[in-house]
């Protein structure tokens, strides 16, 4: 599993700060770092007029003020096929929440799966996935409301008896990154735009089994992130 985090970069440039003698003068160090990764969406809880504005960045920890998402990424197997995941987690404390994730299948029958043809073959600027499961679609999750002793409650595309929503990849390009006394992780970021609706989890009707299905939708819109993937 690859995660990026702020705390990783900060280290980083320390470590090539204290190498050199001297540091060169074209060289700026900003207060402020901004992430290439983030995500970015308005939503509608069931009875709610207007929507919310949700959006998530790589935090610090070196800021007790600027809450700490961690991004992770990886690829497993699930009973549909190969799956690649992308989701965000918020640190409080020594614990982390499921905020919001990407879960993408491979087409049946593709070689060298993750490798860097595949992966810019598969989020191919023009891309489209629907919402839901299966090759050539994406499960969009997201955890609206404040994490409790059910810290699990993530909404899913997936969940929806009838799923309606898309993501358009609009643009890619090959990005790395290296922790201190880890090896140089190679891969790209993807932008993309999403849009449309999730089925809302609900502890009270079984949504922790794998067949719960639900009409009562999240509506998301003027949705956008830019998230890494890994070349295998």
């Amino acid at each position: 599993m690859k995660n990026l985090c702020y705390f990783s970069l900060t280290l980083v440039i320390a470590a090539l700060a204290s190498n050199c003698e001297k540091e060169p003068p074209l060289i700026t160090f900003e207060e402020v770092y901004v992430s290439p990764v983030y995500t970015q969406f308005e939503y509608r809880d069931t009875g709610q007029v207007g929507y919310t504005l949700q959006e998530y960045r790589l935090g610090s920890f070196l800021n007790s003020d600027t809450p700490v998402y961690q991004w992770n990424e990886w690829d497993k197997v699930t009973s549909r096929g190969p799956a690649l995941l992308v989701d965000i987690r918020e640190r409080l404390g020594w614990n982390n929440f499921y905020r919001f994730g990407l879960e993408f299948w491979a087409t049946p029958g593709e070689e060298a799966l993750w490798s860097e043809a595949h992966l810019k073959k598969m989020f191919e600027p023009g891309s489209t996935f629907s919402f839901g499961e299966g090759p050539g679609k994406v499960d969009l999750s997201f955890a609206h409301r404040d994490p409790d002793f059910f810290e699990d409650e993530r909404s899913k595309a997936s969940f929806l008896k009838q799923p309606d929503g898309q993501l358009s990849v609009t643009q890619t390009e090959d990005y790395s990154y290296t922790s201190p006394g880890q090896e140089t992780v190679r891969g790209m970021l993807v932008h993309c735009t999403f849009e449309g609706s999730i089925g809302q989890y609900d502890r009270f009707e079984g949504a922790w089994l794998d067949d719960f299905t639900t009409n009562t939708a999240l509506e998301i819109r003027e949705g956008k992130a830019t998230f890494f993937v890994a070349y295998r």
